[in-house]
């Protein structure tokens, strides 16, 4: 093939060039030209034929989070015959690396059932490496969580999806700090990601996976509740307080009933401080309010003391807390 040829003609030229170690040998020039002449097949490559590209065919769908996905490089069955039948006329077998897109290969001429059987092995191979490589996986999973989420595609045969629960505005979009990764062309993410270490990837992995996590609930069914134990599980690992992320505001105890106003009322830290006759008092007087004047009362009671509901509230970690034997105390 042309540019192999190319290739080995500018690898023959770089070891001679080393071994004479003269800048102004005008053999570098003739490399230059070599370089060039394989650089523009190689651009070349990455144009198809508007023929081909009118048979090309790509399939949208919607993630379970509402993320569009799009898998590419379809093609309908009755269009294949055309399609290859194009593509075979086009490619010749001194210039295929011109015509045929860089990476891509021939369709194979083993039987279909025999393909998949002998791949079917070299997958298994594949997996048991990887399980043993934890650096390697670590780098698959990077690339195809950032294809998906920045590109909305994927890595062929790694089946590692996402969907960008916060979308791509807002504070928590934050995907301005994997400037690192973004720059990086789709097609040479994995590359990308194989060459890097984990001090690179990790930080990358870490916002990647937050961007899937979506715990939004309504409080209701047991689906929610199913949510709400995985929040708490990971509140409690990442020792999160909620007070120092969010107070309540007027509108939230506008939006209660106003038998839970008066509840909360009871709990706050203003009216705990009081008798019992004296919180009762308040409690009978507060019941005879309005909502709207209820509520003002309440953000009051509860303004800088750390109220949240019980949908926020960290749950003490396992282990968190030790029980401590009882000193004995000597009778005087």
């Amino acid at each position: 093939m042309k540019m192999q040829q190319l290739q080995e003609q500018i690898d023959t030229l770089d070891t001679t060039l080393e071994a004479s170690s003269t800048d102004d040998d005008p053999r570098w020039t003739d490399r230059d030209d070599l370089e060039a002449a394989y650089e523009t097949i190689r651009q070349a490559a990455r144009t198809w034929n508007p023929d081909l590209i009118n048979h090309a065919g790509v399939l949208l769908s919607v993630d379970h989070g509402g993320a569009l996905l799009a898998t590419e490089g379809l093609i309908r069955k009755e269009d294949q015959k055309h399609f290859e039948s194009t593509r075979r006329g086009e490619v010749d077998e001194d210039d295929d690396a011109a015509q045929t897109p860089e990476g891509s290969k021939a369709v194979s001429s083993l039987p279909k059932a025999l393909a998949r059987e002998i791949t079917s092995m070299r997958t298994s191979v594949i997996r048991t490496a990887i399980a043993g490589a934890p650096d390697i996986a670590l780098a698959v999973s990077v690339a195809a969580l950032a294809l998906r989420l920045m590109h909305r595609t994927g890595l062929a045969g790694i089946n590692i999806n996402g969907s960008d629960s916060f979308g791509t505005s807002g504070a928590e979009a934050g995907l301005e700090s994997l400037a690192c990764i973004r720059a990086v062309e789709p097609s040479d993410i994995l590359a990308w990601c194989l060459a890097q270490d984990a001090s690179v990837l990790l930080p990358v992995f870490a916002r990647l996976i937050s961007r899937n996590i979506d715990l939004v609930h309504d409080d209701a069914t047991p689906f929610d509740n199913g949510r709400q134990v995985i929040a708490d599980t990971l509140a409690a690992s990442l020792s999160l307080d909620m007070t120092a992320h969010w107070s309540p505001d007027l509108d939230f105890w506008l939006r209660l009933s106003k038998t839970t106003l008066l509840e909360e009322y009871e709990r706050s830290p203003v009216l705990q401080k009081l008798s019992p006759r004296s919180r009762t008092d308040k409690l009978a007087t507060a019941a005879k309010l309005k909502k709207a004047a209820l509520a003002e009362r309440v953000h009051d009671a509860w303004r800088g003391g750390g109220y949240l509901p019980e949908v926020l509230i960290t749950p003490v970690a396992a282990g968190a807390l030790t029980l401590c034997e009882v000193p004995q105390i000597a009778a005087e």
